[in-house]
């Protein structure tokens, strides 16, 4: 039980480091970490509903609301509601939400390169590895 909790409070001190580094890289982007996950998996997927975005980031639906009423007023996405279900919201990025997006990536590209530059690639794998196998308990 003790090796589990040490894991679980190392990944959460990783998770806030991460948060607030991101939050201070994205800075001049005038995105905080949030909104950019947020643009990204707009900008990957091209076209989603709203509703998808909640389980896929784990983020509530209040605070996604506010996220998306952001993008889309700094003129980063557009949201169309469909005709068919009032509610349900579909999201795509603009052109300048897909520049910016791209600007951010590279920023934070260049950043987790020096942060794990002192890993071997053999590091790398297993970190990823592992990684992918916790994230499956998050789905």
């Amino acid at each position: 039980m003790e090796k589990e909790n040490h894991i679980v409070r190392e990944l959460l001190q990783i998770g806030v480091f991460l948060q607030k580094m991101g939050n201070k890289l994205l800075e001049g982007a005038g995105l905080n970490q949030q909104q950019f996950v947020t643009l990204n998996e707009i900008v990957t997927q091209r076209q989603v509903y709203q509703k998808e975005l909640v389980g896929k980031l784990l983020v509530e639906k209040s605070n996604l609301s506010k996220i998306i009423k952001k993008l889309h007023h700094a003129k980063l996405i557009t949201v169309k509601i469909s005709a068919e279900d009032r509610r349900a919201a579909l999201l795509e990025p603009t052109p300048m939400g897909e520049d910016l997006c791209i600007n951010c990536l590279n920023i934070l590209s260049s950043w987790n390169t020096k942060w794990l530059r002192d890993l071997s690639n053999e590091d790398k794998e297993q970190s990823l590895e592992i990684l992918r196998k916790l994230g499956k308990f998050t789905r």
